[in-house]
């Protein structure tokens, strides 16, 4: 990125891809990959081992995993590596129930699920984990939990994620978050939903999970 295009993004305003994948968007993609499985825990059941547990500390503040926990509408995914049973990565994923739930200055709607915080472990990196990791998130968002697809979004400087995200969906809107004094102060999305604006400096609308 531009050194000019940074000083913008960081004092005035950050642009931001949302991208959708659906069903359809995963006919040409594998069902399988050869280096891991997927494990879904639901947060509600609290099916989680302990070991995995305390793999995940290891990568996400303690005090922010607790947090996580204790909201029922999020779902976890970890991949696993088939040869050593391994931690190789992880995808979290939002879905509403009854009311909007709000992301980093992201309105998520019943219906929808939203994705974040994907991150694969160092050594597992190259082998196509994370595509894998978002098309079984998006299987199972769509078919069981009856939602029209995964939403996401990424900063327009993330280059290599938008690349991964472009394999598997495509981008149906720009989030634009409007700035004073480095902060976030209004969230505008522009795309599917026409647009909307809101005010999201210090309220419950700018918090992340």
């Amino acid at each position: 990125m531009y050194p000019f295009i940074k000083y913008l993004e960081d004092n005035f305003i950050k642009t931001r891809y949302v991208f959708l994948t659906k069903m359809q968007d995963l006919k040409k993609f594998s069902e399988d990959n050869p280096f891991v499985n997927v494990i879904k825990i639901d947060i509600n059941k609290k099916n989680i081992g302990q070991k995995y547990l305390e793999i995940l500390k290891k990568y996400i503040p303690e005090e922010k995993l607790v947090n996580r926990f204790n909201c029922p509408f999020l779902l976890l995914y970890l991949a696993i590596s088939k040869e050593t049973s391994q931690l190789a990565g992880y995808y979290w994923v939002i879905v509403p129930d009854k009311k909007p739930v709000w992301h980093d200055k992201y309105c998520v709607r019943p219906g929808e699920a939203f994705g974040f915080d994907a991150f694969v472990v160092p050594e597992y990196r190259g082998k196509g984990i994370f595509p894998f990791l978002k098309a079984e998130a998006v299987k199972d968002c769509t078919l069981d939990r009856k939602c029209k697809g995964l939403y996401s979004v990424v900063e327009r400087s993330n280059k290599s994620s938008i690349k991964a995200n472009l394999k598997l969906g495509s981008i149906v809107g720009k989030n634009y978050l409007v700035k004073i004094f480095r902060r976030n102060v209004m969230s505008i999305y522009i795309g599917e939903r026409n647009c909307r604006v809101y005010y999201v400096f210090r309220n419950f609308k700018g918090r992340s999970f």
